[in-house]
Order: structure tokens, then C-alpha cells, then sequence
């Protein structure tokens, strides 16, 4: 299998030579762009379903199919154009079965697809393919932001080196541009909760990691994590400079797929001790997770955040111990994908210290979840002394505390109001706050230290 893929790919390489173009040292700046922007996403966001097109796994499982890219190349790759072409109903079809069929090759053979394609090599199968099927295609080379490279000193003083280090495409569609990256949507290359990590090696034909956020994406959207190197690429109405995009905070596309509206936010905010982040979410049971980090020591800061879920509006609420820059990242928890690619990355540059400490909160599908007492600032709690205890969650009939040895339900009041007045056990170290969900398994809420 190994040797019969190394093939492939050499001759694939060798396929696509012509359409490679090397990447420019300089940035090449358009004063005007050339490119007609779409009047409406409406057509193209039909496309956007997080799932394949069902005729691409039932080539890439075909044994005909198989025997073609083991042994000739170019007609493997002339009859899956083929298939593609008869099968699709428009361009956009025809473009989401290249992107679909790009992704799901990943996952047919990962271990080698691995360690021989990287985005560049994703962008110019994608730019052959469309090639072949006579759909206008261009590669984009430029800059995206990845966890975890830039040093301090570079974000406060807004010198985040803009190096050309990825490759995505854009296609023209009944004369207007949209923006595709593949290499995103497989995720390859994704900064990913290593919490939720999932060895792919072992997933062959599963859709792991496959999503549709990077596929016909506004630019609008994009310019929050890529940046081209030629301006006109941005397809945005007002293209922004590299000052300006450096001092953007870190939104993945799928953010705005995610969340409907938010308060604007900086990537380096200045507060005093504490700071709130406002979110809409699309969809109430979303999860997320989220991390805060010291960016000089990568070490996790604990206790420092409280989440909110008022009426559609979700508030998390940070309190941060010390003078010092903080990295906040907040990951969207896929379950179905069982991965948590970064979301959102942006800093805050507190100016003093706050005494506030807050329980740990647990990614739940807890519905406006709110702890109205006891207040966060009691926290840790105290052994032998008494609390009363008000929760606010509306999808579940019942909820508890326990200290791992006894369980204390709590008195469901209606209207997603729960109470209990508990003293704490001489022996606890900690309290979980659990509710049942709707399938009846359990996930924690909270837990509250115990001293």
C-alpha cells in the first residue's frame, strides 16, 4: 500500500508541475481588486452542510477506483473528474465534490497522505481539479495565524511576522470569487484542544474533522485568520493592511457559523482585572471550551473565568490573579467529530490583581446554565459551613451535588430554578454540581474546591 501511494503522489506531482507557482518573497499589494465580490452567499452557503456528497466515499471505496490510483494516475484522475462532471448539478456542486473528494482522500489513506501532501500540495490538487472541470481557480498564498509561535514581546508591541506559510484557493463562480481551503476543512494543520485529540491514523472512511466552514467562505471572515499575500485575494469590499490584520483578534471561520452576533474585542485588550466577553450563539447547545493561559510560561491559569448564559446572550466573565498578559483560547467542542479546533485567540493585559475565584466550569449542554448563588467569590468553599445553593438550567428534571460519597439532590422550584441548602462535609475536598441529561447520562456543571 505504501509503495503504490508514493507512486501516486510522485505521479500526481509530476501532473501538476505546470500549475505550480512558487511563492513570492514580498508581499504584493493591489491598490484596486480586479474580482467580483458575490451580491448574495445565499446559493453558495447551500452547499455549507458539514457533510460529503454521497457519490465521493463511493469512489474513494471502489475497488475499480482503487485498482486506477494504485496503477495509472492520470486516468484515475480523468475518471473521477468524469464522475464529478456527470454527477453535479452546477459549479458549486461540482466544486463542494473536488473539496469533498480532496478531504476524504485524507482520511482513505492518512499515514502516507500525511507525510506527502501539505496545504500547498492541497491547493494545487484542488486547482487541478478545477482546471479539468473548467472552473476558474487560483492559488492564494499568504499567512495564517497558528497557536502557539508568537513570543510576548511580539504581541505587545504588534510585530507578529507575517511569513507566507499556507496555501488555499479561490474559485470563480458565475462571475463572482469565493474562497476555499481545504487544508482547513480536513483541519490538518488546525491548532486543536489536545483534550479532545482523536488518532485518525486508525479512522479510515470516517468523516473526522471534515466540515464545510472554509468552503465558499466570505471574506469578511476569512480576513480574521488569513491573510494573502495579494491584496485583491482578501475579496472583502475595504481591503485592510498587515497593521490592520495584526491587530485583529484570531476568529476561525467557524466562529461566525458558530456565533451570530458579538462586543467587538481587540486581540490585545487593556483592562483593569477582569474582563467579559459577549457572545450570541447560533445554536444553544453549542459547546465550548475554553482555555487561559500565561503566553511566557504556557502554564494554565486556573479558577479565572465564570460562563453565563442570559436569555440567547452567553457572558463568560474572566478575573484574572495577577498583574500580567493573558492568552485566552476558546475551542468549539465537536462531538460528532470528537475534536475541539480553536476558535477564538485573543490577549488581555491586566493592570492589577483580583481577589475574585471562580469554580471550574465543565463543557456541558447545560441550556442557560447560571449559578445564582452561592456567589462565585466564596469560593472555595468552606468544610462544615452551610450554603444555599440556586441554579438556573432549563433542559433537564433534575440535578445534584455530591462530594463523590454522598449525593444531595436539589429541589426543583419550576421555571429551570433548583435549590439546596447544604452544609459542606467535614470530609470533602470538592463539591461537582451534575445534572441528568435528556438521553439520562450525567455531566458535571461545576466543581467548587473545598478547604
Amino acid at each position: 500500500m505504501k509503495k503504490a501511494f508514493l507512486i501516486f503522489c510522485i505521479a500526481f506531482s509530476m501532473t501538476l508541475l505546470t500549475n505550480c507557482v512558487s511563492t513570492p518573497k514580498e508581499p504584493i499589494n493591489s491598490s484596486c481588486s480586479s474580482l467580483r465580490l458575490p451580491e448574495s452567499y445565499s446559493d453558495s452557503y447551500h452547499y455549507r452542510t458539514n457533510t460529503p456528497e454521497k457519490n465521493i466515499p463511493a469512489i474513494l471505496k471502489s475497488e475499480y477506483f482503487e485498482s486506477l490510483r494504485k496503477n495509472s494516475t492520470e486516468v484515475y484522475i480523468e475518471k473521477v473528474c468524469k464522475s464529478i462532471s456527470d454527477s453535479a448539478k452546477n459549479d458549486f456542486e461540482k466544486v463542494k465534490m473536488i473539496h469533498d473528494f480532496i478531504i476524504l482522500l485524507l482520511y482513505h489513506d492518512p499515514i502516507h497522505f500525511l507525510q506527502d501532501y501539505y496545504s500547498d500540495e492541497f491547493a494545487d490538487i484542488f486547482k487541478n481539479f478545477c482546471d479539468r472541470l473548467d472552473i476558474p481557480c487560483k492559488k492564494v498564498h499568504g499567512y495564517i495565524r497558528q497557536k502557539g509561535i508568537i513570543n510576548i514581546n511580539s504581541i505587545l508591541n504588534e510585530q507578529e511576522p507575517l511569513i507566507p506559510n499556507h496555501t488555499w484557493n479561490i474559485v470563480e463562480i458565475y462571475k463572482a470569487w469565493y474562497i476555499v481551503d481545504c487544508t482547513w476543512d480536513s483541519f490538518y494543520g488546525r491548532p486543536i484542544d489536545p483534550r479532545y485529540t482523536t488518532d485518525i491514523t486508525e479512522k479510515k472512511y470516517s468523516y473526522i474533522n471534515y466540515s464545510t466552514d472554509c468552503l465558499f467562505l466570505r471574506g469578511e471572515h476569512c480576513i480574521y485568520s488569513h491573510f494573502p499575500l495579494e491584496s485583491e485575494y482578501q475579496l472583502i469590499p475595504q481591503k485592510i493592511s498587515p497593521t490592520e490584520f495584526i491587530k485583529l483578534p484570531y476568529l476561525a471561520p467557524d466562529f461566525f457559523y458558530l456565533f451570530k452576533d458579538y462586543e467587538p474585542f481587540e486581540k490585545i485588550n487593556e483592562v483593569e482585572n477582569s474582563f467579559t466577553l459577549s457572545l450570541i450563539p447560533y445554536n444553544e447547545e453549542s459547546v465550548i471550551s475554553i482555555g487561559v493561559t500565561n503566553p511566557e510560561t504556557r502554564e494554565d491559569v486556573k479558577n479565572c473565568f465564570c460562563i453565563k448564559s442570559i436569555n440567547s446572550k452567553r457572558e463568560i466573565q474572566f478575573s484574572f490573579p495577577k498583574p500580567s498578559i493573558y492568552e485566552i483560547n476558546i475551542f468549539l467542542v465537536n462531538m460528532r467529530f470528537e475534536s475541539a479546533p480553536l476558535t477564538v485567540e485573543f490577549f488581555v493585559d491586566a493592570k492589577s490583581s483580583n481577589s475574585i475565584r471562580y469554580p471550574t466550569f465543565w463543557h456541558s449542554f447545560a441550556k442557560n446554565f447560571e449559578i445564582m448563588s452561592p456567589s462565585p467569590i466564596e469560593e472555595p468553599l468552606k468544610k462544615g459551613q452551610s450554603y444555599t445553593f440556586k441554579i438556573h438550567i432549563e433542559n433537564t428534571n433534575f440535578v445534584f451535588a455530591t462530594d463523590d460519597e454522598t449525593s444531595f439532590p436539589l429541589k426543583n422550584e419550576g421555571n429551570g430554578i433548583f435549590t439546596l441548602d447544604i452544609t459542606i462535609p467535614t470530609t470533602a475536598d470538592k463539591l461537582d454540581l451534575v445534572y441528568e441529561t435528556y438521553n439520562k447520562e450525567y455531566e458535571a456543571l461545576v466543581t467548587y474546591k473545598v478547604e
